[in-house]
């Protein structure tokens, strides 16, 4: 799926945790599978997962570990366009990149225009 591209807030136990002007989301939701079969197309439909990627700014105090197992997140997004998206019941995925900023890949269900 396309990202859409836009800022991110992220609330965890209903405050306000991480914000980023350059957020990128994947809405998830119902997609369609083609497969040929012969001459013939088949579809099926399948419901995959939102994901939201963000970046915070390494400190001192950034906590990996914590950031790293994130759960039970509920992420904002307001798109460059304008349009807003919610992605509800989100957790931290996979491992950390980190640098001078840290990636943070948040997957969940499918996002929900707000």
């Amino acid at each position: 799926m396309n990202q859409i591209h836009g800022s991110a807030t992220i609330k965890v136990n209903g405050e306000n945790k991480i914000c980023d002007v350059a957020a990128k989301l994947k809405i998830g939701g119902t997609v369609n599978d083609v497969e040929m079969v012969g001459h013939k197309a088949h579809r099926s439909e399948r419901t995959i997962a939102s994901e939201v990627e963000v970046q915070i700014p390494m400190t001192a105090e950034t906590d990996l570990i914590k950031e790293q197992t994130t759960v039970d997140v509920e992420i904002q997004f307001q798109s460059d366009t304008g349009a807003v998206y919610v992605v509800p019941s989100a957790a931290q995925t996979g491992e950390l990149e980190t640098g001078n900023l840290v990636t943070l890949t948040f997957m969940g269900d499918p996002a929900k225009k707000a």
